[in-house]
């Protein structure tokens, strides 16, 4: 049985754990897991490279908890706000963090959909477009297999994603990927 984990990074409660929440809602039956970020209290990679040598991270915290899960798991969704054409924070400290799994090649292979969601209205959407480019550099140079990704408009508000006309689409898209 695969197993699937949706990573959420932000810190607000808003539009990238509204879509996660809904991706999940319709996946009865399938093991599947939500890892929100923004309520894990996680510390900087500081580059000490420890983790080259033990293929372990020396940083003792919430992040290093869920190395296990991320081993055992067969696909990943992430999901990011998109921030000044980047990533948000929280997706940044946690795929830094990931530098344990370099050496090891423990994603290897791993597939995942990605997700940037911005404010940004269609057809003037680079900024998020960027940050949803940063995901997929992120799983090839760790040789996850990116199946693909989709952006997201229109989304300031929290909740605004709820009244996103392409809503079920982009939910359609999360759940055929995990079903495969």
């Amino acid at each position: 049985m695969t197993k699937t984990l949706i990573i959420t990074g932000s810190l607000r409660q808003g539009n990238s754990n509204a879509l996660a929440q809904l991706i999940k809602d319709e996946l009865t039956g399938i093991d599947c897991e939500e890892i929100n970020l923004g309520k894990l209290k996680m510390q900087f990679c500081d580059g000490c490279l420890g983790c080259d040598e033990s293929e372990k991270c020396v940083k003792e915290d919430e992040l290093s908890l869920l190395y296990g899960k991320l081993e055992a798991a067969d696909k990943l969704v992430l999901i990011t706000p998109a921030r000044w054409s980047l990533l948000s924070g929280e997706m940044k400290v946690f795929l830094d963090r990931l530098n344990p799994f370099a050496v090891s090649e423990k994603l290897k292979g791993k597939k995942a959909y990605c997700f940037a969601i911005g404010q940004s209205q269609e057809g003037d959407s680079e900024s998020i477009e960027k940050a949803l480019e940063s995901l997929k550099f992120f799983c090839d140079n760790a040789e996850i297999d990116y199946a693909g990704g989709s952006i997201v408009c229109d989304c300031l508000m929290p909740q605004d994603i709820l009244q996103n006309t392409k809503l079920q689409d982009y939910v359609a898209k999360a759940v055929s990927f995990i079903r495969e």
